[in-house]
């Protein structure tokens, strides 16, 4: 099956599930998006569990404009097969915390430079990557990928962060600051 065809399938799978209660009330939460099918993530796991990992197919979900195909982009990516350049490019590309938690979840955490890329994008002056340094620190640390001699580094990074103005990010800082104790 070429590229092409797994995407057409993969969006006659959206439709199928399209939920317009769920969608509506997304956008009325403020997330927008081009296109939204209200597709849960039970939903959405089990699509990806039909389609072997292919990086091609996931860089062509990911440059769509629909939530759906953003979210099961990071989940059909092969970790194995993302290096450096692609993670940041696709860091800069995320549209919002949701987004984040899954590329976090299913992907990025999955990465061997995945603390690299958190404690870089923990100095950040942007919002959003601060959360994605923060959430994939968490995610780490639920995985094991912390050892005790980087907890305090850890602890000092969200301690810095709790202060923030942002309430996603104080939120994102709390986290990790429970996980880490």
């Amino acid at each position: 099956m070429t590229t092409e065809e797994t995407i057409r399938k993969i969006k006659a799978e959206f439709r199928r599930g399209m939920n317009g209660v769920v969608s509506s009330s997304m956008r009325e939460k403020g997330l927008h998006y081009k296109l939204n099918f209200g597709l849960t993530l039970p939903i959405l796991k089990e699509i990806s569990q039909q389609y072997p990992k292919d990086a091609e197919v996931a860089e062509k979900l990911w440059h769509e404009e629909i939530r759906e195909s953003k979210l099961l982009a990071p989940m059909l990516y092969p970790a194995e097969m993302m290096d450096m350049e692609t993670a940041k490019r696709w860091i800069a590309e995320i549209p919002n915390t949701e987004v984040a938690d899954i590329c976090n979840m299913y992907l990025i955490s999955k990465l061997p430079y995945a603390k690299t890329l958190a404690y870089e994008y923990s100095k950040s002056d942007k919002e959003l990557e601060i959360y994605i340094a923060l959430s994939l620190f968490n995610r780490l640390a639920m995985a094991g990928g912390i050892g005790e001699k980087e907890k305090t580094e850890i602890m000092a990074i969200a301690e810095q962060h709790k202060a923030e103005t942002s309430p996603t990010v104080t939120i994102a800082a709390l986290r990790l600051a429970d996980r880490l104790q």
